[in-house]
């Protein structure tokens, strides 16, 4: 169980999940799972099929207004994983993703148990 704001945590998992559908050509795949990594962490993963995201710009999605070059037919300003940057900021967690072109992401968010 992890404890914070409802409405922020509502915001992230919806732009993840959203991205996830959005972010797709084919029929989508969406995996989501957890896992206790330790008694003071839990391990959320939201995990897709979509067009996924180049090595070289993994780093950069979290920031505000970053859109990636593949991405310019898809709607949208590049603020949502920078909101889900600043929801995670807000509960002490991190998050980060593993990603190749054309085969999908995965989304991994390492929440504290006991904030």
């Amino acid at each position: 169980m992890i404890q914070g704001d409802k409405i922020a945590l509502i915001q992230l998992f919806q732009n993840l999940i959203s991205n996830a559908l959005k972010f797709n050509i084919d029929s989508v795949k969406i995996r989501i799972w957890s896992e206790q990594t330790n008694k003071d962490y839990i391990n959320i993963y939201i995990q897709d099929n979509g067009i996924g995201i180049a090595e070289d710009k993994v780093t950069d999605i979290f920031l505000p207004f970053q859109r990636l070059n593949e991405a310019q037919s898809f709607e949208g300003f590049g603020l949502g994983l920078a909101l889900c940057q600043m929801v995670i900021d807000q509960h002490m967690a991190n998050i980060s993703v593993k990603s190749k072109v054309n085969q999908g992401s995965i989304f991994c968010m390492e929440f504290p148990t006991n904030p």
